[in-house]
């Protein structure tokens, strides 16, 4: 995955009132959020915080039960810490 970095040639679309617009290029940085102090500092500079927050869930064997009693309170718990942040973006992959 890291081989494809930094993105190159993306068209981004707004909203209804916005105008589609050329992205040449998109550095992307991988970071693990182990739910550490670092995680909830606030950052200091604008240009460092985080545009889009990717919540990846892997449940190859996990069954109906597993799946309500860990995973669904896990990926809650991430939302709920993601969801209030102003101009960032998130999404949960299953």
């Amino acid at each position: 995955f890291t081989a494809r970095l930094p993105l190159r040639n993306l068209i981004r679309k707004g909203g209804i009132t916005q105008t589609a617009r050329f992205v040449e290029q998109l550095g992307i940085a991988l970071v693990l959020d182990d739910g550490g102090a670092a995680a909830d500092s606030p950052i200091a500079d604008e240009q460092a915080a985080p545009l889009l927050h990717i919540y990846l869930v892997e449940s190859n064997d996990a069954d109906a039960d597993t799946y309500k009693s860990v995973l669904r309170p896990q990926a809650k718990s991430w939302v709920a810490k993601v969801a209030p942040r102003r101009g960032e973006e998130w999404l949960a992959v299953y």
